[in-house]
């Protein structure tokens, strides 16, 4: 199968090739690493006695997500953690936050076998890690070339992704039966895990380690202050606090619904502001353009930090800062959850600082976790634009409503806590 898969895989790049390439362009920061897409990674001598562990953690949610288990291991002598990312915006955060945590970081080299067996020489791993839904045929056969172990954790499967391996199933078989161990988030993606192996007993559902990376101390109520400050988003009247909508992560389409919204809350008079954090830093541009086509005062945050007082539409297109500008918003709009898009992103930061969470349909990435909140009274899902639209002015005339959602969500948060442990237990059976 794997010889397939070589042949296979040398007209998809020369193909997909010119894509990728204006892709790294377009996005930036590829330039002093593309290297290690060749498969030179670089990193100091493995030293005598020690375990070497490389993580591949596709993008930043799922490199912020690894630091309890970093930090698990810094103080092991015995354990050193090589970490990588295919994305450049990720590679920078880990590069910063996670300094004294690793031994190196860098790009995953291509999944070809010239490229993924040079970087193996170099990492030689003891054991490999991968994240959520980072299965790479030729990474796994170097793994299994050198008799090293391999383990998914944080595993999930979406919709698309169980349909398209079902629609391959003997590939997947083939693909995740090289697995050693896999870790599921939930029970769903434990059962669909299950059903594409002929063992399913290396599989368990240890939950999702999303839950943990998002606790972190709620800001001090001077800080939030000076953040609203920095926004621009204060009161003119003494003592009063606009509220804030969050448009969490979002993508095309969504941030005319959001802007929508606030001109009908603020045509009823209410002091409501409106922060975009868009999933891609680089649509920063797109959405300026957008924004210089409504009426109320606005500001973007790659140019300066600082918005005049008054501002009412706030475009956060930086990265890494989504965790803290959460913090100061009241209602929380999920993005990548309204036709066309399907997958959603991540509702968990907003749940672990109790805020009132709401979604569109599509949230097939955290089915599992949106079902739970909504059976818990902690989130609101709902079918259409209009009807998002319509929530968010119910719930800024129903402070109460939204405040018990909120606190809703911050309990089911609590309640779910603990996947890093289960985690930590089941990979340190793996090391040799």
């Amino acid at each position: 199968m794997i010889w397939l898969y070589r042949l296979l895989i040398i007209p998809a790049l020369i193909l997909s090739g010119p894509y990728y390439v204006y892709r790294m362009l377009r996005r930036g920061g590829y330039s002093r690493v593309f290297h290690h897409k060749l498969g030179g990674i670089t990193t100091r001598t493995k030293q005598a006695g020690v375990k070497r562990i490389w993580i591949q953690a596709v993008s930043m949610g799922e490199s912020q997500a690894l630091r309890p288990i970093l930090e698990a291991w810094r103080d092991d002598p015995s354990v050193e953690v090589v970490m990588t990312t295919t994305n450049s915006a990720a590679l920078t955060f880990i590069e910063d936050a996670y300094k004294d945590l690793i031994v190196a970081a860098g790009m995953f080299p291509i999944d070809f076998v010239l490229f993924s067996r040079r970087a193996w020489k170099t990492v030689q791993p003891d054991l490999v890690i991968l994240m959520e839904t980072e299965v790479w045929p030729e990474h796994i056969q170097q793994a299994v070339n050198r008799k090293v172990p391999v383990a998914l954790i944080n595993g999930r499967l979406s919709d698309r992704s169980f349909q398209h391996y079902q629609s391959f199933k003997p590939a997947a078989a083939w693909l995740f039966n090289r697995l050693s161990l896999i870790l599921a988030a939930t029970a769903q993606d434990q059962t669909r895990f299950a059903g594409l192996v002929s063992d399913p007993s290396r599989i368990h559902e240890t939950g999702n380690i999303k839950l943990d990376a998002a606790v972190d101390a709620p800001l001090h109520p001077n800080e939030l202050d000076a953040i609203r400050k920095e926004l621009g988003f204060t009161s003119p009247q003494a003592g009063k606090t606009p509220a804030v909508i969050l448009g969490s992560s979002t993508w095309p389409g969504e941030e005319d619904i959001l802007i929508e919204a606030l001109q009908e809350a603020r045509a009823s008079r209410k002091d409501v502001r409106l922060l975009i954090v868009p999933r891609h830093a680089e649509r920063g541009k797109e959405i300026a353009q957008r924004l210089e086509k409504q009426a109320y005062p606005w500001h973007q945050r790659s140019i300066s930090r600082q918005a005049e007082e008054g501002c009412c539409i706030y475009l956060a297109d930086t990265v890494g800062e989504l965790k803290r500008l959460t913090q100061v918003a009241n209602l929380v709009f999920i993005g990548k959850s309204l036709p066309p898009h399907t997958e959603g992103q991540t509702p968990i930061e907003a749940a672990a600082f109790g805020r009132t969470i709401i979604t569109g349909p599509g949230m097939s990435n955290f089915r599992s976790i949106v079902d739970s909140l909504v059976a818990n009274d902690a989130c609101l899902q709902l079918d259409s634009p209009e009807e998002v639209q319509s929530a968010i002015i119910e719930l800024l005339n129903q402070p109460d409503r939204r405040q018990q959602l909120a606190t809703n969500a911050q309990a089911w948060h609590q309640a779910n806590l603990g996947a890093t442990r289960r985690t930590l237990e089941r990979l340190k059976r793996l090391l040799p």
